[in-house]
């Protein structure tokens, strides 16, 4: 016999055998009552959206001058594992993923504070970047698709946000919210040529409009015993 099946041979003529599988028996048992289990264990992947936007600049300047910069500020953290972006017209957005088993709490801080000590290399024109942290829990688990052939996008819309009324009253419910349909919104088409033949900048329009839709309470009127408060809508 070679080596192996000598060496064989030895466990099963000696007594210690016994003894050695019952050691790993115990040992075994012993690992399976004291190991914490699951039945749906929690896997903590830390990540969030850091959200620039740059009104009147293309998907190739936004990617220049903010995706790329920022990708690389983000990525000389520790702890995270890899940073991807994409640009569009007006914005650009960075995703920021941590290994897996890193602190939620603490990497988001670790962002902030990464994020604020960078805000020189945000180029001029951009506003202040928007951080949304993602959270595994936060995806949709149902879907409600709304259609109608006699009802518009916003009157369907106006459905959609009632239904959520109800939904949100579920036990259970973390967030919710209606996507698409047509948000009512009122649109003002500026002629530059007028504008500029009434010497108005446009910035004056922007004020004017936004003092117009400002609503606030004027205070009470008392008359015949009774009091009515009034309001200015926009």
């Amino acid at each position: 016999m070679n080596s192996a099946g000598r060496l064989a041979q030895a466990f099963i003529r000696s007594k210690i055998t016994a003894l050695v599988m019952l050691a790993l028996t115990l040992a075994g048992v012993l690992a399976l009552l004291v190991t914490p289990r699951e039945y749906n264990p929690q896997i903590v992947v830390p990540a969030a959206n850091i959200i620039v936007a740059k009104p009147g600049a293309g998907p190739r300047e936004i990617h220049d001058l903010v995706v790329k910069p920022l990708e690389a500020i983000m990525a000389s953290m520790s702890g995270v594992d890899h940073t991807y972006g994409y640009a569009t017209n007006d914005f650009g957005v960075v995703t920021v993923q941590f290994k897996v088993g890193e602190d939620q709490q603490k990497s988001l801080v670790k962002m902030y504070n990464q994020l604020m000590q960078n805000l020189d290399r945000i180029p001029p024109g951009a506003m202040q970047p928007v951080v949304k942290p993602i959270d595994v829990d936060d995806v949709p688990i149902l879907t409600l698709t709304l259609s109608s052939r006699s009802l518009g996008q916003a009157q369907l819309r106006e459905v959609g946000t009632k239904i959520l009324a109800h939904l949100r009253a579920t036990p259970g419910v973390s967030f919710s919210e209606v996507v698409g349909g047509a948000p009512r919104a009122v649109n003002v088409w500026i002629s530059p040529a007028r504008l500029a033949a009434a010497g108005i900048p446009l910035q004056q329009v922007d004020q004017i409009l936004r003092g117009s839709n400002a609503a606030a309470p004027l205070g009470n009127v008392v008359d015949a015993n009774r009091v009515v408060p009034v309001r200015i809508d926009s």
